[in-house]
Formats: structure tokens, C-alpha cells, sequence
């Protein structure tokens, strides 16, 4: 596999190794004395090397901030590393974190253009290139207003990315959790139309008809599929039930469970039954049952309904969206594009100000929610503000922070006593621990 050199590259190869174990000495504690979560205040190469007799393989999370080496120099942290120091810094925590991280677990790491190809170099060859699993883009800044940057030769920046890599991908790691964006459909459907754009979910089935016939086909695996035929379905539109006097959105809310689009979609299995149906009359209806053995409905029974002369796919707005009440929300599963987070009091979060380095809660939320479960162990060894033990404990998940600076102590330990005091008992807080030297 192709790796990365750089000045000094074989003394960062072996520098994990030539740490040495150091005692970790508690200062205190804080909240529930039952608990196993840690605020260590030391340098992160040495605490993780101090961790590993405890922690190695144990941790599901590992999310990390490090200094995106942008050429400056920040009240709390200096971000001016000559290139190389910024690798030989990065490689043997690197090393170490995976030594710590679970079979199945995941590391997330945040990072901007400056070092992002450099870093996913480096992780490539620490983590394997085939345990990558997405780099994702997040909008962290506007590009209009005193938030957008100066203007000179290159393109205000707005977005930074998160690299991710699972420790054993073909043998450990299993999926994300399901996780969504939400928007409410009245909304959704207002910006599309003002923009000249179409919403599909406009047609109601009232009817599928009577059942006339049944017909097994076969896919390309030999699998059977079986075809019921309806005769005498009856459809009609949200626009001809408002023409009737029903306010749109008692339209949505009484016909949701009969709400759909339709769609020519090119699939093996509406190439078969098209070849073994040709077409339909305009008032009939297919309903075609299978277990599929792969993607999202795997090895569960499904029913896909077909209608038109030309077979078309019908999709239920019911699986694509929520009803809670009298409202409808539109989910759409997290991709790897992230946008509106909350950046406009990201400054006020946490009760800390720390400039130029503080990450919004909902990102690291978000992270948690699809890499993790209740009381599953997550790791910061560039804790910063404090921000994923602060999440981490509001999640009921446990939780390992690592800062070198004072501010482990006036920054990271002050936002967890004023979590704990808000949620107190959940879990211990061993304020501060230090790295015995």
C-alpha cells in the first residue's frame, strides 16, 4: 500500500511505542460514585498510552478535533505547526486511538482543506484504507454577512469535513444507527413551490379494485415473486379533494396512509414483471410480494404496488415521512452533507467561550446518535471546551475527555459540573485527573 513521508516520518512511526506508561493520578470526583467516566488534564499522546491497559479494544466512539494546522495562533492552542510536526503529531495518537478503539467501533475526526488529503493519507495507512467509510462535508460558516470570512483570491470557506473509518469494517464494524433530518411537509411544500419546483406526493389511492388473478414470477436468483391483480381501482388527487372544499393540510393528514408518487424506476424486479405483464389498463393495479436479500428491507417480506399502462412504482409518502398528530414531517436518512446546525449561539453553548475551536453540540449529538448506544464508552483526545463529554453525558452515554491545557480545568470541568448538577445521578466525574510525571 502506498504511504506518506515526510521529514522525520520513521521517528513518528515509532514514537507510540517509545512512550512510556504513566500512573494516571484522580484529583476528585464529582457526581454519581458508580459511574466510570474520566476528565484527564495532560498530554494526549501520553494519557492514551496510560490508557491502554484499561481501555484497549473497549472503546465504540472515537470522535477528535485536532488543530486543523491553519497558521495561527489562538488564546488557548497554538495552530502553527510546520507541516511535518503536524503529521509527526498526528500519526502516533493515531496509532494509539486505534489501539483503543472496539472491533466494532468507529473514529470520527473533524479537520478543514488545510490538512484533510494529508490526514486521510495518514489515516489510510494507520486504520487501513479498506476500514474508510465516509468523508462528510458540514457547514460550519455562512457565506454572506461578518460570519463569512474576508474576501481575497480564494472562495470563502464554509465547510469542514468529518473523516471517518471503522476499526474492522468486514468483521466487526455493523452500521450506523438510522438517523434522519426532519422537516415539516407544509413547510417543504411551500419553498418548493416558491421555487418552481415540483412535489410528488400528490395522487391518493381510494381503491385498489377487486382482485382478479395471481401469478408467481422468478428473479434473477430464483426467488419467487408473487403478482395479485386488482381490477376497478379508484385514485384521485390532493388537488381534486381541495377543489371538494378540504383545506390542503386535511387533506395530508386524513389521506396520509394513502398518499404516493409514481415512478419509472429502472429495478431487475419492475423489468420482470413488466416482461411478464407488458402493460395495465388504467384502472388496474399489481401488488407484487418478495423477500428481498439485500439493502434496506433485507430477508423481510415486502408488497410494492405497480399501476399505469406503463407499470409504474408506487412510493407510499408513509415511508418516507412521520405523522405525529396534526403534524407531517418528511425524513430523510443522514447523508454525508450537514447543514443547520445551530452556529449563531455556538459561542454562548456550554457556559465557556473558547474561540475559534469550539465544535456545536448538535454535530457532536449527531455523531453519537448514529455511531453509538446508551452507556457505550466514547473517547475526546482534544477535548477542547469540553463539548463531547458535555454531549456524552447528556446522551447517557459514558466517556473518556483528554485536554492538555488550564482549560481542562476552567473550561472542560466547569461545562460537566453544570451537566451533572442538571441531570445528577447519571455517572462519576473524576475531576481532574492528571498524568503523574
Amino acid at each position: 500500500m502506498p504511504t506518506l513521508h515526510w521529514l522525520h516520518d520513521k521517528e513518528a512511526h515509532d514514537a507510540a511505542a517509545k512512550v512510556p506508561y504513566r500512573l494516571l493520578e484522580a484529583q476528585g470526583q464529582y457526581g454519581d460514585p458508580t459511574a466510570d467516566n474520566w476528565l484527564i488534564q495532560g498530554d494526549n499522546l501520553e494519557a492514551l498510552k496510560s490508557l491502554l491497559p484499561f481501555y484497549r479494544g473497549r472503546v465504540k466512539c472515537i470522535y477528535i478535533d485536532p488543530p486543523y494546522n491553519t497558521k495561527s495562533a489562538f488564546e488557548h492552542y497554538d495552530d502553527n505547526l510546520e507541516h511535518s510536526q503536524w503529521l509527526a503529531m498526528m500519526y502516533p495518537r493515531l496509532e494509539l486511538l486505534r489501539s483503543l478503539l472496539a472491533e466494532d467501533g468507529s473514529i470520527w475526526v473533524t479537520i478543514d482543506d488545510n490538512e484533510a488529503h494529508y490526514l486521510k493519507v495518514i489515516m489510510d495507512e494507520v486504520f487501513g484504507r479498506k476500514n474508510f467509510i465516509n468523508q462528510i462535508s458540514v457547514k460550519m460558516k455562512l457565506t454572506a454577512g461578518a460570519s463569512g470570512g474576508g474576501e481575497d483570491k480564494k472562495l470563502k470557506k464554509n465547510i469542514e469535513y468529518v473523516i471517518v473509518y471503522a476499526k474492522n469494517y468486514d468483521n466487526g464494524f455493523q452500521k450506523f444507527n438510522d438517523v434522519y433530518e426532519e422537516e415539516n411537509i407544509f413547510d417543504l411544500i411551500d419553498e418548493m413551490e416558491a421555487n418552481d419546483q415540483s412535489w410528488k406526493y400528490t395522487s391518493v389511492l381510494l381503491d385498489k379494485g377487486t382482485f382478479i388473478e395471481e401469478r408467481t414470477i422468478f428473479d434473477g436468483s430464483g426467488e419467487p415473486i408473487k403478482i395479485k391483480k386488482y381490477k376497478g381501482l379508484k385514485r384521485t388527487t390532493v388537488t381534486d379533494l381541495v377543489r371538494l372544499g378540504k383545506p390542503r393540510e386535511e387533506v395530508y393528514i386524513e389521506y396520509y396512509e394513502r398518499l404516493f408518487s409514481d415512478t419509472n424506476a429502472q429495478t431487475s424486479i419492475r423489468t420482470r414483471i413488466i416482461d411478464e405483464f407488458l402493460s395495465l389498463e388504467r384502472d388496474e393495479l399489481l401488488e407484487a410480494s418478495y423477500i428481498p436479500r439485500s439493502g434496506r428491507e433485507k430477508n423481510t417480506e415486502v408488497a410494492h404496488f405497480y399501476i399505469s399502462p406503463s407499470i409504474r412504482r408506487v412510493i407510499w409518502l408513509k415511508d418516507t415521512a412521520e405523522k405525529r398528530g396534526r403534524l407531517l414531517f418528511k425524513k430523510e436518512k443522514t447523508g454525508t452533507y450537514w447543514q443547520g446546525l445551530a452556529l449563531n449561539n455556538l459561542t454562548k453553548e456550554g457556559d465557556v467561550r473558547f474561540p475559534n475551536g469550539k465544535k456545536p453540540e448538535a454535530l457532536i449529538q449527531k455523531i453519537l446518535l448514529l455511531s453509538t448506544n446508551e452507556t457505550d464508552l466514547v473517547l475526546d483526545s482534544f477535548l477542547g471546551s469540553g463539548t463531547t463529554a458535555a454531549v456524552a453525558h447528556k446522551m447517557g452515554r459514558r466517556y473518556i475527555g483528554i485536554e492538555m491545557g488550564d482549560h481542562a480545568a476552567t473550561h472542560c470541568a466547569h461545562r460537566l459540573r453544570k451537566v451533572i448538577d442538571q441531570q445528577f445521578p447519571v455517572f462519576l466525574e473524576k475531576f481532574l485527573t492528571k498524568i503523574n510525571t
